[in-house]
């Protein structure tokens, strides 16, 4: 990674069984099996556990290991479902019942009954398992080859298909002509821009208590739609604080970004700025194969070469330009602009107590800028750490998930869904109020070639992928390590291989680890006996694999491991599930870089 900074973001203008109560009724369990049998057992163990066959694994460690001489209250359920005398002791009989069992089943005949004997069980008994928790890595896979070709082409499109050097690297001429040209490019686009930058400073400014409403409103309609992949992913407690900190108060970390005090201007931010944004510059940098994420030179000649003396040459300008041009997130603040100067909604108050049409604009034109910039803050850690300064990911990505709220959210208010205009403006003021005040959304004119990057990525490959990266920080579904560089690609035809594992020896035992069934597996994979043995992989369809990652504080040294419980919840199932498809992880908690099976969801 590279030490210098980079450019700050911105934005320019089931219950667990409850079988333990069972211990005092087993007597009358024994008298229910000998008059009705065990269908009649089946549903008096059904009102012992809440009205339902006791559901598969709902939640870690539901169901303990059971071996000869337990006496766990679960023995009794155990012993009903194998249809064996209910004792509340694993005796003989019972563990004779758990061999011929487990070997029918394809299951090691270990007489040790865990997640995968608990599952056959469940499976043969017609217990329900499964969970209605969404899969929030639906369809995510590593990408094959051509898919993460396809990947880094998009997310660098100044190195070109085939990664084509940067050609001032060693030839002086050229890199001189880069530099020269680069540097005509920005003073023609500061030009232009300091037109406008001079309209906005001397424009009335709206108090930023004004946006707090806003930003309350902004961050509730994210979390609506992308909370549950932030919680589920593993964070560090420091990291986990300033998330559930943030909140867009005024004077706290929402603040105006005019405001001198609050954020000093950077002329070297505005000039990189102009640099990855500018069509003139981009086209420059393109022509050059420059890409300053690839090598420390690249960075160098970015920052040492162009964007410094340029921002030493025209400091006045550059910091004006970055002091009333940008709406920035950085550290947990967020920090708007204010500018009342647009001519249609005049700044005048239309009533008393209520806001000007000047500012009720202003507070929906923000409402996008609130949304984005919140949603940098939602970015993982990890999925930061690998992205560098790559804009793609860091804006494209970020304004791919603004639009997924904001275009709903924007149909929504220009309907005249209450509740949005009144949490958008801070209280009820239905007079006056008109759809025009709500702009059309669209993509700041800088983002929107990084916008169509990212667009093309989700469709190369898939929604489950990029969400899973930037929220949950795993960049190997982008096809990246940890790094940023790109990773060893998946092999086509590979996305459902599944390594088998010693404990299981017959189609029967792998689908009850997989959920799958012994017909679908015999199918995917012709030839296939069906009672075994079977080979080191096996194709069944709909599993993936799921790859553990971490993720640490620099400024507190703190590191945490994805747990079980996350990794069932990305992925939609339970924890006893994952135990279940990953024999011995219940012994275990998971280590960085394994691969966990995920079964199918029932």
């Amino acid at each position: 990674m590279h030490t210098r900074a980079e450019p700050v973001t911105q934005e320019p203008q089931v219950a667990t069984p409850a079988v333990q109560r069972m211990a005092p009724a087993i007597a009358t369990v024994l008298a229910l099996q000998r008059s009705a049998g065990n269908a009649a057992v089946s549903r008096k163990l059904a009102r012992f556990t809440g009205g339902v066959a006791t559901p598969t694994f709902s939640g870690s460690k539901a169901r303990p290991m059971l071996k000869r001489g337990s006496t766990d209250p679960h023995v009794v359920e155990l012993q009903t479902m194998l249809g064996v005398p209910v004792t509340g002791t694993f005796d003989a009989t019972t563990a004779q019942a758990v061999i011929a069992f487990q070997s029918k089943n394809g299951l090691n005949t270990d007489c040790i009954v865990g997640p995968l004997t608990w599952g056959a069980l469940d499976r043969v008994n017609g217990t329900p398992s499964g969970t209605n928790t969404p899969d929030q890595h639906e369809g995510a896979h590593i990408p094959t080859k051509a898919e993460q070709d396809k990947v880094q082409e998009l997310l660098s499109p100044a190195r070109g298909k085939d990664d084509t050097p940067w050609d001032g690297k060693d030839d002086p001429v050229k890199r001189t002509s880069l530099r020269t040209n680069l540097h005509l490019a920005m003073r023609v686009a500061l030009d232009e821009i300091m037109v406008k930058v001079e309209g906005w400073a001397k424009a009335p400014r709206m108090d930023i208590a004004k946006l707090e409403p806003t930003g309350k409103e902004a961050k509730r309609l994210t979390d609506d739609q992308f909370k549950p992949l932030v919680a589920a992913a593993a964070r560090t407690s420091s990291q986990e604080a300033g998330l559930a900190a943030f909140d867009y108060t005024a004077g706290v970390n929402l603040h105006d970004a005019a405001d001198t005090t609050k954020r000093p201007p950077d002329a070297s931010q505005a000039a990189a700025f102009i640099v990855i944004s500018d069509p003139s510059c981009k086209d420059l940098v393109k022509e050059h194969h420059l890409d300053r994420d690839r090598t420390t030179e690249e960075n160098d000649f970015f920052w040492l070469e162009v964007v410094d003396p340029f921002a030493a040459g025209h400091k006045p300008d550059l910091d004006s330009y970055d002091q009333f041009g940008f709406s920035k997130a950085k550290r947990g603040n967020v920090f708007a602009q204010t500018t009342l100067d647009d001519p249609e909604f005049p700044h005048e108050e239309s009533a008393p107590g209520e806001p000007t049409l000047a500012e009720r604009h202003l507070q929906w034109k923000m409402l996008h800028t609130l949304v984005h910039e919140y949603i940098h803050l939602l970015e993982h850690p990890a999925f930061e750490k690998a992205r560098g300064s790559n804009d793609v990911m860091r804006e494209g990505f970020t304004e791919m998930f603004t639009k997924e709220v904001m275009v709903p959210v924007t149909a929504a208010a220009k309907a005249g869904d209450a509740k949005i205009r009144i949490g958008v403006e801070g209280g009820d003021f239905p007079k006056g109020f008109s759809p025009s005040l709500i702009p059309e959304y669209a993509p700041a004119k800088q983002y929107a070639a990084f916008l169509a990057n990212a667009e093309q990525i989700r469709a190369t490959v898939g929604d489950g992928n990029v969400k899973g990266a930037y929220f949950g920080g795993h960049v190997e579904l982008l096809g990246l390590t940890t790094q940023g560089e790109p990773a060893t690609p998946a092999a086509e035809g590979t996305a459902d291989l599944v390594r088998v594992p010693p404990v299981v020896h017959t189609p029967m035992g792998l689908a009850v680890m997989t959920g799958s069934s012994p017909e679908a597996i015999i199918a995917a994979n012709p030839g296939l006996p069906p009672n075994g043995p079977l080979p080191a992989k096996l194709h069944v369809p709909g599993c993936r694999y799921h790859r553990v990652i971490d993720v640490s504080d620099e400024a507190t040294g703190e590191k945490v491991v994805e747990s079980t419980q996350q990794v069932a919840t990305q992925n939609g199932v339970t924890v006893a599930d994952l135990e279940r498809a990953n024999p011995g992880l219940n012994l275990r908690v998971p280590k960085v870089g394994e691969e966990l099976l995920i079964p199918l969801r029932a």
